[in-house]
């Protein structure tokens, strides 16, 4: 069952939501459905995933021949049951978006003193935002036009100057619209720097608009992506530690998805800048922002760490040479990562810790045996395997070429691996071995200077250095 989408959207609650769905379950079949009532608390009292044979023997007994298509089916079902109660209890935890369905409901049933009631508590909720993000905007701009279909029902009500509400209408609309585009514009700017994407030009356009709307120039919000995208964009005026500044200075003003996002910005831009050109000022900017998402926990997601916040924290102290530390962050937040990956996870970092510190051999001793679940984890642990291998100079060339091939084989053969993390490992495989057969500094050359115009590569500094390493001694 451990592939299978129930026991994923199991997984998924945490030990008081599956006692509390139990309830909410048994509510909702009210005697029905027995098997499927049967089934879901089985299996949202269990800690590891049982077999199928096991689900069935204990929903139907030994005496009954297993019947994959009627388990399937029992699985559908509490699937269904199961996303719905996660999509309620998501809504539940919505003020707004809760409060806005009512408001709607009471517009629709015409119910005007309660509608009023409900309309002026959201105006207190909204007015209690301290920054607007495109949520604010559009739930103003929702509340303002249930309003206005209110006026047409309203006891010896009027509907409002039109001019007025048209102008109303339209500010929501240009600050929910503004918002949501900056925000997205956010994300490309990314995307354009990690995959070298091209930027669409409506953004530059969006950019203009906000120029000239001077009533939402003095947004602090705005004003911090504006500068966010331009950084991320590459222009040299934005000055990333007043940024930096800025958003911390701040930061209490913004709702927590505001600051995790303004975090994970700066965070990527400040990593690819580090992976470009190391810098130990660098690294230590990105330690401060690591500080900064440890105290606001902006990097747990539902209570948990995801492992590449996890292997962020890790990288950066070895970036600093600060080992200490980097062993402090693995053993201290590996109880943190989601229980599937914590195995892992931590394994696979140690092994990174290790080969940082030039003990090979104790990377050799600590993955020769293991396995991964994930292939992008396999991957990387057969790669340090064969880097260490190779720092330590124990085997002849024939030997890594095979185990080069190996794992080209192996990426090649994965599907569950995007074409960009597949291309990156290929072409540190490929050079590796070029690396390897090079005995001239005519091939090193050809090597540099084909690492230098290969794009995307897995750890391009470390295939730089044996280059540097191989011209003292290009037989070696």
């Amino acid at each position: 069952m451990d592939k299978k989408k129930v026991w994923v959207l199991v997984k998924l609650l945490s030990k008081k939501e599956r006692a509390h769905c139990l309830r909410w379950l048994e509510a909702e079949l009210n005697g029905s459905q027995q098997y499927v009532q049967r089934l879901a608390t089985y299996l949202l009292t269990q800690s590891s995933p049982p077999s199928r044979t096991e689900v069935w023997e204990h929903l139907y007994g030994t005496d009954t021949p297993y019947d994959d298509s009627r388990l399937r089916k029992l699985s559908g079902d509490l699937s269904s049951r199961l996303e719905e109660y996660i999509a309620i209890e998501a809504f539940r935890k919505e003020g707004l978006e809760k409060q806005l369905a009512l408001i709607k409901a009471l517009n629709h049933k015409k119910a005007a003193k309660l509608f009023g009631k409900a309309a002026r508590k959201m105006d207190q909720q909204l007015a209690a935002i301290p920054v607007k993000g495109s949520s604010y905007y559009y739930q103003q701009l929702s509340l303002t036009v249930e309003r206005q279909r209110a006026a047409q029902f309203l006891p010896g009500g009027q509907a409002s100057d039109a001019q007025q509400t048209l102008e109303q209408l339209s500010e929501l609309a240009d600050g929910w619209w503004l918002s949501a585009r900056m925000e997205l514009a956010i994300y490309q700017a990314s995307m354009q720097q990690k995959f070298g994407l091209s930027r669409p030009t409506h953004i530059e356009e969006m950019l203009d608009y906000f120029q000239v709307q001077h009533h939402f120039q003095h947004d602090p919000r705005l004003q911090i992506l504006h500068q966010l995208y331009r950084l991320l964009k590459g222009e040299k005026t934005v000055d990333p530690e007043a940024l930096l500044i800025q958003i911390l200075r701040n930061k209490d003003q913004f709702i927590t998805n505001d600051r995790r996002n303004f975090y994970v910005s700066l965070l990527n831009f400040y990593i690819r800048k580090l992976n470009q050109e190391p810098d130990a000022a660098i690294a230590q900017q990105i330690y401060s922002l690591i500080n900064w998402a440890i105290e606001d926990e902006l990097v747990l997601v539902s209570g948990q760490l995801p492992p590449a916040q996890y292997k962020n924290f890790v990288a950066i102290c070895i970036r600093l040479k600060d080992y200490e530390k980097a062993q402090f962050y693995l053993e201290t937040y590996r109880t943190l990562l989601p229980e599937a990956l914590q195995e892992d996870a931590y394994y696979l970092n140690l092994a990174y810790l290790y080969f940082s510190q030039e003990n090979f051999r104790e990377v050799i001793s600590l993955l020769s045996d293991r396995r991964f679940r994930q292939s992008m984890n396999e991957i990387d642990a057969r790669a340090y395997l064969l880097q260490a291998h190779y720092e330590l100079a124990a085997l002849d060339k024939e030997w890594l070429t095979d185990q080069i091939e190996n794992l080209i084989r192996f990426i090649r053969a994965r599907k569950d691996v995007s074409s960009h993390h597949k291309t990156s490992y290929l072409n540190r495989m490929r050079l590796l071995r070029r690396i390897v057969w090079a005995t001239t500094q005519k091939e090193l050359d050809q090597v540099e200077q084909e690492l230098n115009n290969t794009r995307p590569i897995d750890k391009p500094a470390w295939l730089k250095q044996k280059i540097k390493a191989k011209r003292a001694n290009p037989g070696g």
